[in-house]
């Protein structure tokens, strides 16, 4: 996965019990100014959130804080606190995806979230072609395919989802396999196979993992095989 690090100003925050960091920070801040950090989430002052609001917009806040910070092959994915809870809009949505393509050699490749805070469980995890567009959720654009945790449906390069799964919130494992021999993804909830997702996969030698945010303060981990999986991927290998 790619590494994305987080503005030099948040390095001399104070770390909670938990291992977030809490931060307020001025809107003066928020720049191209980076350097490495350990996880995060952010949550700004009130009278800086407007002003940021007003000068931006609160997508950009969200897009821009969105990230995947990498130690020693350990990945997070965090979505930073800009507003207060809730559904935001479609255009508010992010997504952020892997540097490098699913090998087209490995036949089946999976990977797992875990759901850390899922607050209104407005997020989708999957796989996407390069150009896709990452300011919406994954499935909502041609060559992306999700699995969405707030309504449990799967969105196959459409924004009309198809019923699928179960919902999905805070504490669940979520895992997305691809078969890249016979063109299928499947998810997982808990160690448990949900089936069959899509047949019909396009671009199977330019698909990267993908994990979409939309609401504000929604956490998540990500698993690509550095410890172990809850789900029991060998019978899928072994087809």
């Amino acid at each position: 996965m790619g590494t994305f690090t987080l503005p030099y100003f948040l390095r001399t925050a104070i770390w909670d019990k938990k291992g977030y960091w809490i931060a307020s920070i001025p809107v003066i801040y928020i720049g191209r100014c980076w350097d490495n950090a350990g996880y995060a989430k952010v949550e700004m002052m009130k009278e800086d959130e407007k002003l940021a609001e007003e000068r931006l917009g609160i997508g950009f806040l969200q897009r821009y804080y969105l990230f995947i910070v990498s130690s020693g092959g350990f990945c997070r994915v965090h979505q930073v606190f800009v507003a207060g809870n809730g559904k935001q809009q479609q255009k508010d949505a992010a997504s952020t995806r892997a540097d490098y393509p699913i090998p087209p050699q490995c036949g089946v490749y999976y990977f797992e979230i875990t759901i850390v805070r899922g607050l209104k469980g407005c997020m989708g995890v999957g796989v996407c072609g390069k150009s896709v567009n990452l300011n919406r959720l994954p499935g909502w654009d041609r060559d992306s395919y999700g699995y969405h945790g707030d309504d449990g449906n799967f969105f196959s390069s459409s924004g009309n989802g198809v019923s699928y799964g179960p919902k999905f919130t805070s504490g669940d494992v979520i895992g997305c396999g691809v078969n890249l021999v016979n063109r299928t993804i499947f998810f997982t909830k808990n160690g448990v196979h949900l089936g069959i997702a899509s047949r019909e996969l396009t671009h199977i030698d330019d698909l990267y993992p993908t994990i979409g945010l939309q609401t504000t303060g929604e956490v998540v981990d990500a698993n690509f095989g550095q410890r172990p999986f809850r789900f029991d991927i060998r019978p899928e290998m072994e087809v």
